[in-house]
């Protein structure tokens, strides 16, 4: 007895094996396992001076007898969102204070190049003659300004102020405060 076989049937036979073996095998690759994925965000910032901060000319006997110098200039800050720091200037290359507690009110004074010629001034929060100085954030008494960041570049004003009436000696005053921001 001769078996006939139909090789259509026989080649869907095969083929069928084929891909019922394959799902077996592909749907092993699809089990549930997961991967964890984290970081950790450093509380980090950085600030830069905008402008300089340039006088008009001191007229002391003259406009500003009794009337103080003002002039403002921007600090640009910008720290990782909810980030608390200390944005504080220091006391000037020129400063007077004999004790760290002074830090929080530092007495700042441009000079005329190397000699004993000095010019007092302030450099405030608020732009009132009566403004809180800015602190240089040294000793127990930081006088630092507070920050928060929010994650964008935000400006901060300083207000300079350089009062009525000293008796100075005629000439250019300058000095050099370092703006720093410390993490808080």
């Amino acid at each position: 007895m001769k078996m006939k076989f139909n090789q259509s049937k026989l080649k869907l036979a095969i083929a069928s094996t084929i891909v019922v073996g394959s799902i077996g095998i592909s749907s092993a690759s699809y089990a549930n396992n997961s991967m964890a994925v984290s970081t950790t965000v450093g509380a980090g910032c950085v600030v830069s001076i905008a402008t300089t901060m340039t006088f008009d000319e001191y007229k002391p006997v003259t406009d500003h007898a009794s009337t103080d110098l003002t002039k403002s200039s921007n600090i640009t800050a910008q720290c990782t969102n909810l980030t608390a720091a200390i944005i504080s200037l220091s006391g000037g290359a020129n400063n007077n204070n004999s004790t760290s507690t002074q830090h929080s009110a530092p007495t700042r004074r441009m000079r005329i190049g190397t000699t004993a010629d000095y010019l007092n001034y302030d450099l405030n929060t608020t732009d009132s003659a009566s403004g809180t100085e800015w602190g240089s954030n040294d000793g127990v008494d930081a006088g630092g300004v507070a920050y928060e960041g929010n994650g964008t570049s935000e400006t901060l004003t300083v207000y300079g102020r350089i009062p009525a009436a000293q008796n100075v000696a005629t000439g250019s005053y300058t000095d050099t405060v370092v703006v720093s921001i410390d993490l808080g």
